[in-house]
C-alpha cells in the first residue's frame, strides 16, 4: 500500500461512546491549563508520605496509538511512522503547537488532513482509551489509604479526552502533563517540574512508568522509581517501599 492510496476507515467509528465524544468536542477548546488538576480543584501539598507520580499511557490507560491509529489509516505501524511528520507529535506533546496546527502538520508530505478526517481520528483514539487490568482498583485502594496520586505524562491536550471518558481525576491529579509543563520525560527538567507541581521533593516521590528509559532517568536524579509490568507486580513493588492499600 502506498501513502497516496491511504483510505480513512470512517466506517469503523460506530455510535458506541460517540455521543459523549461529540458533546466533549463542542467544549474542547474551553479547557484551560490546570482545569483538570483534580476533581475538586485542589492542588497537591507537601507530605511526609511518599507522593506517587504515575505515567498514564500503557501504565494506567491503554494507548491506542500502536494499534488503533494504524488501523484507522489502514496501514501498519511502520507505514504510519514513515508518513507522519517526524516532530509534530512531540511538539504537540510539549504544548508548542495546538490542536488545529497539529492537524495541519500531521503528514510529513504536507497533504491535507481535513477536519472531518481529523475528528474521525480523535474519535478512534477516544474509543480506544481503556483502563489497564487492575489499575483502577489499585488506584482506588491507594487513594483510600491516603496517598497522593499524580499524573506524570508525556501527552498533548488529548489527555482531556481520557479524562472525559475514564474520569481519572476521581483518583489522580492531572499535575504534570507535558503539554502544560513544556517538558517530556526523560528530560531531567520534566521530573523536577512534576515533583514541584505535586508539591513534593524529588526524594519523596515514587515514579511509575512502563518505559525503562524514563525509569533510568528518574533514578539518575535521585527519584525512586518502579518499572511498570502490570498491576499485581506494581502493588508488590510499592509494598517494598512501604506503600500499600
Amino acid at each position: 500500500m502506498t501513502t497516496a492510496d491511504l483510505s480513512f476507515k470512517q466506517g469503523q467509528l460506530n455510535s458506541s461512546g460517540g455521543r459523549g465524544f461529540r458533546e466533549f468536542s463542542q467544549n474542547y477548546n474551553q479547557t484551560r491549563d490546570g482545569a483538570l488538576v483534580s476533581a475538586s480543584g485542589v492542588t497537591a501539598t507537601p507530605s511526609e508520605r511518599p507522593v506517587l507520580l504515575l505515567d498514564v499511557m500503557d501504565t494506567l490507560v491503554r494507548d491506542p496509538f500502536y494499534e488503533d491509529m494504524p488501523a484507522y489509516f489502514n496501514c501498519t505501524l511502520k507505514e504510519l511512522f514513515k508518513m507522519k511528520h517526524p516532530t509534530a507529535w512531540l511538539d504537540f506533546e510539549k504544548g508548542l503547537i495546538q490542536d488545529d496546527e497539529f492537524r495541519r502538520s500531521f503528514f510529513e508530505d504536507g497533504r491535507e488532513f481535513n477536519e472531518r478526517e481529523y475528528q474521525g481520528l480523535k474519535q478512534c483514539m477516544y474509543e480506544g482509551y481503556a483502563w489497564l487490568d487492575g489499575m483502577e482498583d489499585l488506584l482506588g485502594g491507594l487513594l483510600s489509604a491516603g496517598y497522593e496520586l499524580n499524573a506524570f505524562s508525556n501527552y498533548p491536550q488529548w489527555y482531556n479526552m481520557i479524562e472525559e471518558k475514564l474520569e481519572l481525576s476521581r483518583y489522580i491529579k492531572w499535575s504534570a502533563v507535558s503539554c502544560h509543563t513544556g517538558f517530556r520525560k526523560p528530560d531531567p527538567d520534566a521530573y523536577s517540574a512534576a515533583a514541584a507541581r505535586a508539591g513534593a521533593h524529588l526524594d519523596n516521590c515514587i515514579f511509575v512508568d512502563d518505559n525503562l528509559s524514563n525509569i533510568e532517568a528518574a533514578t539518575a536524579i535521585g527519584m525512586r522509581a518502579v518499572h511498570f509490568q502490570g498491576a499485581a507486580d506494581l502493588e508488590a513493588r510499592l509494598r517494598e517501599y512501604g506503600v500499600e492499600r
